[in-house]
C-alpha cells in the first residue's frame, strides 16, 4: 500500500494516465455572483496569438502558434490573457488534446466580440470526415487555477453530423430518401446515429420516438447510400424501423458516431469561469469537467447553426466529482440528443471491511482514482437511511483503483461487500441552474445526482424524456438527489417517450433509481418543488408534471397546471413523508 496522497497528486497521476490511454472518465464557492472571481493583482499581461504567428481566416494551421502563446502565458508568473483577433483559427488533431492548458494560474484565454458581445472567434478543429473520428480534446484545461475561457466558439470542419429532408418513404422496404441540406457534410457511406425527425417550417422536434439511438455498432451496420438526385446530395438507408414515424417534407438529423473529441474539458482545476462560449456541433460531448473545484458557466449556448437541426450525438456538459460552488447562468440547450447537463459522482464498490472502522474500496475500471484526503465525508448507501462517516486517513494500492479508509466511527452494519458509498468532496456544496432555456433535446435536460442544487427561472420546451431527472441513472453513477429546491421554472409540452417502462408516469420532474444495485430504497431526499408552470403535457395518459419515487420528504406546492394528463404521480412503494399540497 502507498501512504495518503494529496488530492491533486491522485488527480494528475491519474489524469496523465487515462489521456494517455485516450479516454478521460465520462462516466466546483462564489463570492459574490461568480464561483472563484479572479483573484490575482495587477493589470494582466497581454499574449496576443498574433506575436505567435496565428492569423484568423488564412486557412492555415494555428495549432502550434496558439500552443506557443498559451505556454509563454502559463509560464508568466501573474494575471496573463492569450488574445485572439475576430475571425476563424484553423487547428489540426494531431494529438490528444488539440490545445493544452496545463497548470496555468490567473490564466484568461479571451476571444473577440461582435457588437452584440456574441463571440466573434471560431477555433476550428479540422479532421478528415469519416465515421467514427477519432477521439480527442479541442481544448483541455489540466490542474489550472483562476482560469477563465470566454468569447469563443468551438467548432469542427467539416462537422461529423449533418441534417436533410425527406424527399421519399418507402414503408414496404423500410427505407427513406434524404436530401443533405446545401453546405452541410455528406458522404457515401455514412452511419445514422442519434437520428430524429423535425418540423423544417418551425425548426421544432416532432413528438415522435427517436428515429436512431444507442452505441452498439451492431446496431448502426446500415449506412447511408449515395442514390441519383437532389443536386448529388441524396442518399438512402434502410432497415432501421422508423418509416412509421416519418413523412416526405419531414427534416431529419443524423451523425456519423457516437463517441468522439470533446470540445472542451477541464480537469482537476480551481476557480474556472467558462463563459460567452458557443458550441454549434460537437463529435461527442461539449464538455466533460471532472475533479474540479469552483465552475461558472454563464452564457453558454449549445445550439446548431448554418442550417442543421441538431448539434451532437450525444451528452452536452458533463460535470462528475466535483466540489464546491457550481454556477450555471444563461445556459441556453437546443438540439442535444442525450442530455444537455449531468451533475454526477461515482459511486464506489465496497470490496472489503476489515474491523470496526476500515473498508476497501474499488472503482469502475477506466476511471480516474478517485482522490480522497483525511476529513473526508463519505455516505454509505445501504440501510433504510444513507449513513455518514469522516476519513481519518487514506491508503491506495499500486495500481491506484483500489482505496482504503480509516474512519473516525464504526462502518454501518448494513455496509457490507458489494454495497456502495461516494465522498462529499466529489459532490457540489451548492450548485445553481437559473435563468437558462432547454428546447428540443430528446435527453433528459438536466440529470441531478448531486446534492444541494437549486433550479429557478429556467425554461424547458419539447424536451422528450422527463426534463428534470433527480437519482442514479446507471450501475456507476450516482448517487442521489438530496437539497434539492425546483422552483419558479416554466415546464411545457415536455414528456412525450416513457424512458423507463417501469415507471408509473414519465413526470417532466421525475426522482428515479435507475440502478440495479438498489431496490425500494428511498435515498432522493429533501426536495421542494414550488411555483413553477407546468403545461400541454397530454399528449400521452402517462404524462405527468411530477413523478415521485425512490424519495423521501418530498414538499409540491403552489405549482400551476394547464392541460396535464396527471399533476402528481407517486410510488407508494419506494416513498415516504410526500406532502403535495397541489392535489
Amino acid at each position: 500500500m502507498t501512504t495518503s496522497m494529496t488530492r491533486r497528486t491522485v488527480l494528475r497521476g491519474g489524469v496523465a494516465v487515462g489521456l494517455a490511454a485516450g479516454a478521460a472518465a465520462a462516466t466546483a464557492g462564489t463570492a459574490g455572483a461568480d464561483a472563484g472571481r479572479a483573484s490575482g493583482h495587477g493589470r494582466p499581461r497581454a499574449f496576443p496569438v498574433a506575436r505567435y504567428g496565428a492569423r484568423p481566416d488564412d486557412g492555415r494551421d494555428d495549432t502550434h502558434a496558439i500552443q506557443r502563446a498559451i505556454d509563454a502565458a502559463t509560464a508568466h508568473r501573474g494575471p496573463s490573457v492569450v488574445a485572439f483577433e475576430r475571425g476563424t483559427y484553423t487547428l489540426t488533431a494531431t494529438e490528444f488534446e488539440v490545445l493544452k492548458v496545463t497548470g496555468a494560474s490567473n490564466l484568461t484565454i479571451r476571444g473577440a466580440t461582435d457588437r452584440r458581445g456574441r463571440p466573434a472567434t471560431t477555433l476550428e478543429v479540422n479532421l478528415p470526415l469519416q465515421n467514427k473520428p477519432p477521439n480527442g480534446v479541442h481544448l483541455s484545461l489540466l490542474s489550472c487555477t483562476d482560469t477563465t475561457v470566454e468569447s469563443l466558439v468551438l467548432d469542427y470542419n467539416p462537422r461529423f453530423g449533418t441534417s436533410g429532408v425527406i424527399v421519399s418513404v418507402d414503408t414496404a422496404n423500410d427505407a427513406v430518401e434524404v436530401d443533405v441540406f446545401d453546405g452541410l457534410p455528406h458522404f457515401d457511406g455514412m452511419r445514422c446515429y442519434s437520428a430524429n425527425s423535425w418540423d423544417i417550417a418551425t425548426g421544432r422536434m416532432h413528438h415522435v420516438p427517436a428515429l436512431t439511438i444507442g452505441t452498439g455498432e451492431s446496431t448502426f451496420t446500415n449506412t447511408w447510400t449515395a442514390v441519383p438526385g437532389g443536386e448529388g446530395r441524396r442518399y438512402r438507408i434502410a432497415g432501421f424501423g422508423f418509416t412509421p414515424y416519418v413523412s416526405v417534407g419531414d427534416g431529419m438529423n443524423w451523425h456519423f458516431g457516437i463517441d468522439g473529441p470533446k470540445n472542451l474539458q477541464i480537469i482537476d482545476c480551481v476557480d474556472t469561469r467558462v463563459e460567452n462560449v458557443d458550441f454549434p456541433n460537437a463529435i461527442g460531448m461539449c464538455c466533460l469537467a471532472g475533479y474540479n473545484t469552483n465552475l461558472t458557466l454563464r452564457h453558454i449556448r449549445i445550439a446548431p447553426t448554418n442550417g442543421a437541426l441538431a448539434v451532437g450525438p450525444r451528452d452536452g456538459f458533463h460535470l462528475s466529482n466535483s466540489r464546491g460552488t457550481l454556477v450555471v447562468d444563461d445556459f441556453d440547450a437546443k438540439g442535444v440528443r442525450w442530455d444537455p447537463l449531468v451533475l454526477r459522482s461515482t459511486l464506489g464498490e465496497i470490496t472489503a471491511v476489515d474491523g470496526a472502522r476500515r473498508v476497501s474500496v474499488l472503482y469502475p475500471a477506466g476511471a480516474v482514482p478517485m482522490p480522497y484526503e483525511p476529513g473526508d465525508v463519505v455516505t454509505f448507501w445501504s440501510g433504510d437511511e444513507p449513513a455518514e462517516r469522516t476519513v481519518a486517513s487514506v491508503d491506495r494500492d499500486d495500481a491506484g483503483t483500489t482505496v482504503t479508509l480509516d474512519l473516525d466511527g464504526d462502518v454501518p452494519a448494513r455496509a457490507v461487500v458489494g454495497s456502495t458509498l461516494t465522498c462529499s468532496a466529489h459532490e457540489w456544496t451548492t450548485a445553481t441552474i437559473r435563468n437558462s432555456t432547454f428546447t428540443d433535446n430528446f435527453g433528459t435536460p438536466l440529470v441531478i445526482m448531486n446534492p444541494h442544487v437549486t433550479i429557478e427561472d429556467c425554461t424547458f420546451v419539447d424536451n422528450a424524456y422527463q426534463v428534470i431527472g433527480l437519482g442514479t441513472t446507471s450501475s456507476g453513477s450516482g448517487p442521489f438527489a438530496r437539497d434539492i429546491t425546483i422552483r419558479d421554472n416554466t415546464f411545457r409540452s415536455s414528456g412525450w417517450i416513457k424512458k423507463y417502462p417501469k415507471h408509473l408516469a414519465s413526470g417532466a420532474i421525475t426522482t428515479l433509481c435507475n440502478n440495479g444495485r438498489f431496490d425500494l430504497e428511498a435515498y432522493n431526499s429533501d426536495i421542494t418543488i414550488t411555483d413553477n408552470v407546468f403545461e400541454d403535457m397530454a399528449e400521452e395518459p402517462f404524462q405527468a408534471a411530477v413523478e415521485v419515487r425512490h424519495a423521501r420528504r418530498v414538499h409540491i406546492a403552489g405549482n400551476t397546471y394547464r392541460n396535464v394528463s396527471q399533476r402528481v404521480v407517486v410510488d407508494p412503494a419506494t416513498t415516504g413523508e410526500i406532502t403535495n399540497e397541489d392535489g
